[in-house]
C-alpha cells in the first residue's frame, strides 16, 4: 500500500524536471569537431536519458532482491554513459555537468548504507574532476549543485522514509490489534458456543439408552448451537460481531437453564448506556461461559442497573489462574472507561462485577 504513495510515476515525473539540464552536455558536445566523437556523445545522452529516470521508478528502500539488483545494474549503466559523455566532448568538466544527476540517482534510488557511500563517492569524484580540470570557477557550478542536490534530497528522502517507517508502525500495531481482537471474540463467542454443545453432546450420550427422544432433542440442539458458531466465526472475522446485553440475557438463560442451573434475573437491562451495550453484552457471554466450564454451580444471580452489573454464582469460586477470558473482559471494560471487578464472596461462590 505504501508503496503506492511512491510508485513510477511520480518519482519518473520528478526525474523529467532535471532533464532540461542536459542542454548543456548537449551544447558543448555539438561544439565537438570530431564527427564520431560527437555524435557517439549524443547518442550515450539518449541512453542515458531513459536509465536515468527509470532508476525513479520506485523509491530505494522499498526495492527488494532482483529489484535491488536492477537497481545496481542501472546506477553502473549511468557512471559508463558519464564516462562516454565527457570523452566524446574531450572535456572533464562534462562528467561535472551529468554529476547532479548521478546525485540525484544515489538520493533517491538507493538505499542505506549504499546511498551514503554512493553519494561521497559521488562528490569525491566531482571534486577529483574540479582539480585535473584546474579549478575553473565555471566548474565549480555544476559541483556545488551536486552537493546542493545530495543535501536537500537527503533531507526529503529522510523525511519520506520516516513517514514510512511510521506508516508501517502504525499498520503494523493495527494487524496486531486487530488480531487480539480476533482472538477475543473467537474465545469470548465461539468458544461459549462450543462449550454449550460440548455439553449438550455430553448429556445426550448419558441420555441415550434411557431416553433416546430426549437424546435427539439434545442433539439437534448442538446442531443449532454449532451452526451459530459458524456464523459468530465469520462475523467474528469480519469485525462485526456484537452481543447487546437484552440478547444476551436470554442466551445466558437458556445456556445455563439447559446446563440444570437455576438463574435468577434481576434489574433493567433497557436502562442500561447504549454505549455500554454492546461491551456488557460480551462480559455476559465470557460469564456464562466460566460458569460453564470451571464454576460447578447449581444457581447463579444476574443483576443489571443503569451503572452496573452483577454477575454471581455458587461454584467453586475464583481459579488461580486468569487464562484468556478475563484479561479480555478486563481489557474490553477498561477500554470503554469502565471498572472491572473479580470477588470472592463470604458465603463462596464467584462475583463478577462491571461497574461504568
Amino acid at each position: 500500500m505504501r508503496k503506492l504513495l511512491f510508485g513510477r510515476w511520480m518519482g519518473m515525473l520528478m526525474a523529467s524536471v532535471w532533464l532540461v539540464f542536459l542542454i548543456f552536455p548537449i551544447l558543448t558536445l555539438n561544439l565537438q569537431p570530431d564527427v564520431f566523437r560527437r555524435w557517439l556523445g549524443f547518442a550515450a545522452i539518449l541512453l542515458f536519458v531513459p536509465a536515468y529516470v527509470s532508476s525513479f521508478i520506485q523509491l530505494g528502500i522499498l526495492l527488494e532482491g532482483r529489484s535491488r539488483r536492477a537497481q545496481l545494474v542501472r546506477g553502473l549503466l549511468l557512471l559508463l554513459l558519464t564516462a562516454t559523455i565527457a570523452w566524446a566532448g574531450g572535456a572533464l568538466g562534462l562528467a561535472l555537468g551529468m554529476a547532479p544527476f548521478l546525485m540525484a540517482y544515489t538520493v533517491w534510488g538507493l538505499w542505506p548504507p549504499l546511498r551514503g557511500i554512493a553519494s561521497l563517492g559521488v562528490l569525491a569524484a566531482g571534486t577529483a574532476v574540479l582539480g585535473l580540470s584546474g579549478w575553473g570557477l565555471h566548474l565549480l557550478i555544476p559541483l556545488g549543485a551536486t552537493a546542493l542536490v545530495g543535501l536537500s534530497g537527503a533531507v526529503g528522502v529522510g523525511g519520506t522514509e520516516l513517514e514510512i517507517e511510521a506508516a508501517q508502525q502504525r499498520e503494523e500495531q493495527l494487524l496486531s490489534e486487530d488480531r487480539e481482537r480476533l482472538a477475543r471474540d473467537v474465545h469470548d463467542l465461539v468458544g461459549h458456543t462450543l462449550t454449550v454443545a460440548m455439553l449438550k453432546v455430553q448429556l445426550a450420550e448419558r441420555l441415550l439408552e434411557t431416553d433416546p427422544a430426549r437424546a435427539r432433542e439434545e442433539l439437534l440442539a448442538t446442531q443449532e448451537h454449532l451452526g451459530r458458531a459458524q456464523e459468530e466465526l465469520r462475523l467474528s472475522i469480519n469485525g462485526i460481531l456484537q452481543r447487546p446485553v437484552s440478547r444476551e440475557l436470554e442466551v445466558a438463560r437458556r445456556d445455563l437453564e439447559g446446563a440444570g442451573i437455576t438463574v435468577e434475573l434481576q434489574g433493567e437491562p433497557d436502562r442500561i448506556p447504549e454505549s455500554w451495550d454492546p461491551v456488557l453484552g460480551w462480559v455476559l457471554r465470557e460469564a456464562t461461559t466460566n460458569v460453564l466450564r470451571h464454576a460447578g454451580a447449581g444457581r447463579v444471580r444476574i443483576h443489571v442497573s443503569p451503572t452496573a452489573l452483577r454477575i454471581v454464582d455458587d461454584g467453586v469460586g475464583p481459579g488461580g489462574g486468569e487464562g484468556r477470558g478475563i484479561p479480555g473482559m478486563r481489557s474490553r471494560v477498561t477500554s470503554a472507561g469502565g471498572s472491572f471487578e473479580i470477588l470472592s464472596p463470604p458465603h463462596g461462590g464467584c462475583e463478577v462485577r462491571v461497574t461504568w
